[in-house]
């Protein structure tokens, strides 16, 4: 089910995760977000300060494992979210599988 990431992946890993947590934002702060504006009597949300927000936001733009990094990964390793995402992939290519059979 799963084996080793191999030492590069880790290490690429390691340095996306890094990366993203100084990557600047495309919207300065102060700004206000464009189609935000929802109620009459309120101005529209303005973008705030980097460490303003939760830390979970910085791994958004982190790209989603593949199956194929997935199955790689040992069963000790993987987190619980790599495992829900593990069984979601392969339950997708299953489905896909049997589509195309019929």
């Amino acid at each position: 089910m799963f084996a080793r990431f191999h030492k590069s992946y880790r290490q690429l890993a390691k340095r996306s995760y890094a990366s993203s947590c100084t990557l600047s934002f495309p919207m300065k702060p102060g700004t206000p977000i464009p189609g935000l504006k929802i109620y009459k009597d309120k101005d529209a949300p303005v973008v705030l300060e980097r460490s303003e927000y939760p830390a979970w936001v910085d791994t958004l733009t982190q790209p989603l494992p593949s199956l194929a990094q997935l199955r790689k990964l040992p069963l000790e390793e993987a987190t619980d979210r790599d495992k829900r995402r593990f069984l979601k992939l392969t339950r997708r290519q299953k489905i896909r599988e049997r589509n195309e059979a019929q």
